[in-house]
């Protein structure tokens, strides 16, 4: 079973895969983006290492779904922000997987203004604590 998330960043805040690395590692993570991430025109699954081990997961940048999103999930309604890009995070079962998606999520909010939703708790999260702790989790369970 695949658990989806979202992370809204306004336009203007949008790292470039540098960028988003940076913000990793000052978090603390062990985890490195693939150097050729362009988050921008992400589409797929991103390859990310964790601790010199193949990991990631996948991560599809929107520019135009946050109307569409705040109809489907009411709960985002007037805190999605406008003219903000969507990116979206996708894992299975495997830790790694889920510990790539919320440290990257994580930073997003953290260093790039983001807005997190979570779906499947019906919950918007503005700061970065929670999800750096569920990252952690993941890690520790590897």
């Amino acid at each position: 079973m695949s658990m989806e998330y979202y992370a809204f960043v306004p336009r203007d805040a949008l790292p470039a895969g540098a960028e988003w690395q940076d913000a990793i590692t000052r978090l603390g993570f062990p985890i490195l983006l693939d150097p050729g991430f362009d988050p921008g025109a992400a589409s797929g699954f991103c390859r990310m290492s964790v601790d010199g081990k193949n990991a990631g997961c996948e991560i599809d940048t929107d520019l135009d779904s946050v109307a569409e999103l705040a109809k489907a999930y009411p709960t985002l309604d007037g805190k999605a922000l406008e003219g903000a890009a969507v990116i979206s995070f996708r894992f299975g079962g495997d830790m790694l997987a889920g510990a790539c998606a919320f440290a990257a999520a994580a930073a997003l909010v953290q260093h790039h203004r983001a807005v997190f939703y979570d779906p499947q708790e019906d919950a918007v999260i503005k700061d970065a604590g929670t999800l750096v702790s569920t990252a952690r989790e993941f890690l520790s369970q590897q």
